[in-house]
């Protein structure tokens, strides 16, 4: 891990709203320069919602290790050692029953609501996929085990993105666990394919496809800043309230 925390201060506003401002520093080994970080995290009376604004400096680090045959294709290099970025990771207190896997709900950007299972292992028999976002998404996305579950939604005034959320599965003790990391990046093996027998197909692609290298040296020496807000829920689905909730404070009309 490369933050630590300096300083933390709380304050209370007359409202009875609960805000705590935590501050700190990002290093990395032969790093040019230091990164920083702000986060502050409000809550709101009786709310059991949490509404996060982050700022990040990332540290920047000399850029080694990358491939250069790919490196002349995209006329760029990179620092090869940055491999996930964790900025503001999400794991939910629950878990799931693998046989009855998460449940992924999202809305695109038509107000469309859709849903699919988390069930990667059921799949390919792989118990950890070490990341996946396949759930485009324009205000929010949401998760649930069948009874509770947890809605994240990105705040349009800062940075957004259209698939900001990846997530990790990882089945271990005969329970299926979640972890989502808004606006960073998981790296790691990803499920197998029932057609895969020869494994000639899959080195093909590796070879070939510049894209199936992390993102996370993306991040290096940039700043980032981003809003999230978690609605935790009882039930198979985010109730409509919740969603209202998310969608009017993501475009920022309440």
């Amino acid at each position: 891990r490369a933050g630590t925390l300096e300083e933390t201060g709380d304050e209370t506003r007359p409202d009875g709203t609960a805000v705590r401002t935590l501050r700190g520093a990002l290093s990395l080994p032969g790093r040019i320069r230091d990164g920083r970080w702000t986060r502050i995290e409000t809550r709101l009376p009786g709310d059991d919602a949490v509404f996060l604004s982050l700022e990040l400096e990332y540290p920047e680090t000399p850029h080694r290790g990358y491939d250069k045959a790919k490196a002349a294709r995209l006329d760029r290099t990179w620092d090869g050692r940055w491999t996930e970025v964790l900025p503001a990771e999400i794991v939910p207190a629950f878990d799931a029953d693998p046989a009855r896997p998460f449940r992924v709900f999202k809305r695109n950007f038509f107000g469309d609501v859709s849903s699919y299972a988390a069930d990667h292992h059921l799949v390919s028999g792989a118990r950890r996929t070490a990341s996946f976002n396949n759930h485009i998404t324009h205000p929010w996305v949401a998760v649930s085990n069948g009874s509770e579950g947890i809605l994240v939604a990105q705040y349009e005034g800062d940075r957004c993105n259209f698939a900001f959320c990846p997530m990790r599965s990882e089945v271990t003790g005969g329970r299926q666990r979640l972890r989502l990391n808004p606006f960073g990046t998981y790296y790691g093996p990803q499920w197998k394919y029932a057609t895969a027998v020869t494994g000639l197909g899959r080195a093909m692609a590796v070879l070939m496809a510049d894209q199936l290298d992390s993102y996370a040296p993306s991040y290096n020496g940039k700043t980032s800043r981003f809003s999230v807000a978690v609605f935790p829920f009882r039930g198979p689905e985010p109730p409509e309230e919740i969603r209202r909730r998310a969608e009017e404070w993501g475009e920022g009309t309440v």
